[in-house]
This record gives structure tokens, C-alpha cells and sequence, in this order.
């Protein structure tokens, strides 16, 4: 079954238990959602000033998002809004700068994902351009396209200027962070630090905008099989 539908509001968030981070010394782990059977994970990692933490993995996918600090990683500083994407391979360690870091990390042992691997700093993320999102009111939804997949999974920092869209319904699972503004859904009210998973399928919605919402998007669903070969003449 895959991750739960799960909305953590900043003051959950920091009331989650922070167990050691398995294999690396110095870095604490908050869990916020997970698959019970295939083991897909997101966590919130705070990581101590010289302790490092994986970026990539042999067992699966890894996304990282700096949401504090630094990571450094082949002696490039990663500061806050920095994104890694990595698929399964061989083991790889960033160690966290002198004040350490906080990351949101997606750890998806889904082997068929596609997104293309990525290193961005912050100031490559700050570089790229904002876009008018496909399916947004024109504009006041835009957003900057991390990393995508053929399948169409994909990561992207997302900017809403006072749009107020319907509900939403997609076919893919979304793990979405608000980094700055604030929403009212229903009787709720999603400021930064609200951290939402929607599995596919999921209603959500629709969106009462109170003051121009950035948030962070991961769409993660599995790769177009591949076409059946030709029967042999």
C-alpha cells in the first residue's frame, strides 16, 4: 500500500519523535510519512555541523531538499532551497557546514521512477525561470521545474499569486511542503511548515489563498512499461 494520506501542520511536525538517522552519527530523523509495506520514506533530517547524511543510495531513489543550513557535497555548498536528485546508486555523502542542516528527504525505494538526476544549488534554483503552470490561472500560477521524468514524475518549486483553483485531482502520488504564505482549505489553515502527502486519487482542495503561497512538489509515479516486443514473422 503506498504512504497514507497525512497533513502535519509546524507545531506536529515538531512534536514527531526524532530517532538517530540508522548508519549516520550525528544526524536525527523526524518521519512523516511511509509506505508500511514497500518501506518508502519521508523524513524531516536535522543534521549536526561536520555529520554527514546520504544522498544517494543503492536501495532506491533519493530527493533531498535543504530547507536550512548547508550540505557540501564534492566541494559545492548546497544552502536552503537546494535540491539533489538521485536514483539508485552507489553510496554518496554530503557532510552539513558549520551550522548544520535541515532537509526534507524523499526516500523511495520505487525503482521504476524516471526524474533525471540533478545537483541544484540555490543559486542554480534562483537562476531558473519561473513558468506559467500548464494547468494554473494565467498569471497567477508559476512554477521552476526541478527535475522531470518521461513517466511526467517530477519536482518543482511552485509560486500561487492569489489564484484560487478547484479541487485537484492527479494519478500520481504528491508530498508538498508550504515554504512561505498561507491557504485556507476547508476549516484548515496551511502555513509554511504544513507538510501534506497525497496519494493518487486523492481529492484535495479547493484553495482559499490568504496571502501568495511558495511551496515544494514531488510527483513520483512509476515509469510507461515499455512496449511489447513484435511477434517473430
Amino acid at each position: 500500500m503506498p504512504k497514507e494520506l497525512t497533513r502535519l501542520f509546524p507545531e506536529e511536525v515538531a512534536r514527531l519523535a526524532t530517532t538517530p538517522l540508522p548508519g549516520w552519527e550525528g544526524a536525527e530523523q523526524r518521519l512523516l510519512a511511509r509506505d508500511p509495506v514497500a518501506g518508502s520514506e519521508t523524513l524531516r533530517v536535522d543534521v549536526r555541523a561536520g555529520a554527514a547524511v546520504e544522498t544517494a543510495s543503492p536501495d532506491g531513489w533519493r530527493e533531498t531538499y535543504v530547507l536550512a543550513g548547508a550540505l557540501v557535497l564534492d566541494g559545492r555548498r548546497f544552502t536552503d532551497g537546494s535540491y539533489i536528485c538521485r536514483p539508485p546508486r552507489a553510496g554518496e555523502r554530503a557532510v552539513a557546514g558549520g551550522d548544520g542542516a535541515v532537509v526534507l528527504q524523499l526516500r523511495d525505494v520505487n525503482s521504476s521512477l524516471d526524474k533525471s538526476a540533478v545537483a541544484l544549488s540555490a543559486e542554480d534554483v534562483a537562476a531558473l525561470p519561473w513558468t506559467q503552470k500548464p494547468d494554473g490561472t494565467p498569471g497567477q500560477a508559476f512554477e521552476k521545474v526541478l527535475t522531470r521524468g518521461p513517466s511526467g514524475s517530477f519536482a518543482r518549486v511552485l509560486r500561487l499569486d492569489g489564484v484560487t483553483p478547484g479541487v485537484a485531482l492527479h494519478t500520481y502520488d504528491e508530498d508538498c511542503l508550504v515554504l512561505a504564505g498561507a491557504c485556507r482549505v476547508g476549516d484548515e489553515t496551511h502555513v509554511a511548515g504544513t507538510y501534506t502527502f497525497n496519494p493518487a486519487g486523492t481529492p484535495h482542495g479547493p484553495f482559499e489563498f490568504i496571502e501568495p503561497l511558495r511551496c515544494v512538489e514531488f510527483a513520483n509515479h512509476p515509469a510507461r512499461p515499455a512496449a511489447a516486443a513484435e511477434p517473430d514473422a
